[in-house]
């Protein structure tokens, strides 16, 4: 890569109008000690969301990781011969420092590949473009409905960039949440019944986690094999939806989902949360075990579209592209949500360049 003619990007003081933003510490990449590059894929994502003139190229990138050949301070002069010189430096070792450019430099350029997979995979949902050589992403001027809930996706996988202060870090997930049933109707066939199990304040399943157990196995036409006594607090037991498709009659044995959304990496071990096999065969006796889905934000795939971890997966995924492909004609259920705001909110957030 050329180095030359870049622009300095930092996160910088925002007007008093914006200081109540979502995000928070966007100087901070992701951690690679636990790396997937959809984490960083996303994250380059999220600083052209960001940036004040909608564009980041791979140079850019390079510079917010602080991995450019230039140095941050100026240099000193001794004065006694005029060379640059620096009391407090150690040593340079330039042959690894080329090295370790040279190893991020093929980094960026994965991402960027995936960019372009994103690109033709999400089609008019993407809210972002390419310029002609790959090398710089660029957000989209007027961004419409369907790339707002490109954006909305793309917030809920990046919690933790998004501040607790004002409830953000909270109210994406219940969104999340509230979104996937949305999207879990258009999966289903028409006659299916589809509720929220776990932040439910009213309706079928409210109240104590005791509650929503014996109405749960009511509904579901099972036994119920817990006792109060085993049941404690107002919790969901990792079950955040749940869906049936009934019969006209009351005898057991129906299909059954049960359905876990997850904001975090920890969607991985929360699959379990969810399974009939795992945890809820001890609480309800079903006729047959129910399917268990597993909702999430992120774009879980490789560049030919195929899973990034097949080990990682246990349970039916609903990752980013199929929950858009989902969603399809339920957009006024997004726009209608609290967390269309939410969009709005971040899409006014800009860092200044400099």
């Amino acid at each position: 890569m050329n180095h030359k003619n870049k622009k300095r990007r930092r996160i910088s003081a925002v007007p008093t109008s914006q200081a109540t933003a979502i995000f928070e510490d966007l100087n901070r990449f992701p951690d690679d000690s636990n790396y997937l590059y959809h984490f960083h894929v996303d994250f380059v994502e999220l600083l052209c969301l960001t940036d004040a003139d909608g564009r980041m190229s791979k140079l850019d990138v390079l510079d917010e990781q602080g991995q450019t050949m230039e140095s941050e301070e100026p240099p000193i002069y001794d004065q006694s011969d005029g060379q640059l010189f620096d009391p407090n430096a150690e040593p340079v070792d330039h042959g690894r420092q080329a090295q370790n450019l040279v190893k991020k430099e093929a980094e960026v350029d994965n991402w960027y590949v995936h960019l372009n997979y994103r690109k033709q995979a999400f089609r008019e949902y993407y809210p972002f473009t390419l310029s002609s050589d790959g090398n710089t992403l660029v957000l989209d001027k007027y961004l419409t409905l369907k790339q707002k809930l490109y954006i909305f996706l793309l917030l809920c996988s990046s919690l933790s960039y998004i501040r607790s202060r004002g409830g953000y870090r909270l109210n994406l997930p219940l969104a999340f949440e509230r979104l996937s049933a949305v999207a879990l109707k258009s999966y289903l066939p028409t006659n299916a019944q589809i509720h929220i199990f776990g932040t439910s304040e009213a309706g079928l399943f409210s109240g104590s986690f005791w509650n929503k157990l014996q109405a749960l196995a009511q509904n579901l036409n099972a036994t119920l094999l817990a006792s109060q006594e085993d049941i404690h607090g107002n919790g969901d037991g990792g079950l955040d939806l749940v869906a049936w498709i009934p019969f006209e009659d009351t005898n057991g044995g129906m299909m059954v989902v049960f359905a876990q959304c997850a904001c975090t990496s920890e969607w991985i071990i929360k699959q379990d949360q969810a399974s009939y096999e795992s945890r809820w065969k001890q609480r309800i006796q079903l006729r047959q075990p129910s399917s268990t889905i597993t909702f999430m934000p992120f774009c879980f795939r490789k560049m030919d579209g195929t899973w990034l971890n097949n080990d990682h997966i246990r349970s039916i995924v609903i990752d980013r592209e199929r929950f858009i492909n989902l969603f399809g004609s339920k957009l006024n259920s997004f726009k209608s949500d609290a967390s269309y705001q939410i969009v709005e909110q971040a899409l006014s957030y800009k860092r200044e360049v400099f």
